[in-house]
């Protein structure tokens, strides 16, 4: 990683060199693959925090309705 920061200095001093003003942008992919894994992780965050509310929301109301159902049936008996 720290040849890849060396690399794209030396490629941006040639390039400065060559052209004389600085008309370019120099990309490292390595750099990009660090900043994408850094939003990856906040959108599997993201994600999972959604999946657990959810989850728990949707578990409550599904117990509820076993319960509700229970006593409408138990109420038709009487």
């Amino acid at each position: 990683m720290k040849h890849d920061k060396q690399a794209v200095d030396e490629i941006r001093a040639i390039l400065f060199r060559e052209h004389g003003t600085k008309d370019f942008d120099v990309y490292s992919r390595v750099a990009n693959l660090r900043r994408n894994e850094e939003n990856n992780q906040m959108y599997d965050m993201t994600f999972m925090i959604c999946g657990i509310i959810s989850r728990r929301v949707g578990g409550e109301s599904w117990v509820m309705n076993i319960q509700l159902a229970s006593f409408n049936e138990r109420c038709g008996k009487l």
